[in-house]
């Protein structure tokens, strides 16, 4: 986990992460994750690294590019 210039933390694809609703903000695509238990955070497979942030489930499903993670 790292943190940016607010303080806000973040953390990496392939980091476990508790259950929540977390944010791609490394890319301008914002893909929110919904995490239903604690797992890993999904990778891009694209050749770069996905950096997520934390967020408010009342935030994240008024984004269109939501998708979830179930087990």
């Amino acid at each position: 986990m790292q943190q940016d210039e607010h303080q806000i933390p973040l953390w990496k694809a392939g980091e476990l992460v508790p259950a929540g609703t977390y944010i791609r903000v490394d890319d301008l695509s914002y893909k929110v994750i919904i995490l239903q238990q604690k797992e890993r955070l999904p990778a891009t497979f694209d050749g770069h690294v996905a950096i997520y942030r934390a967020s408010t489930p009342t935030s994240s499903h008024l984004h269109p590019a939501i998708r979830t993670y179930l087990p």
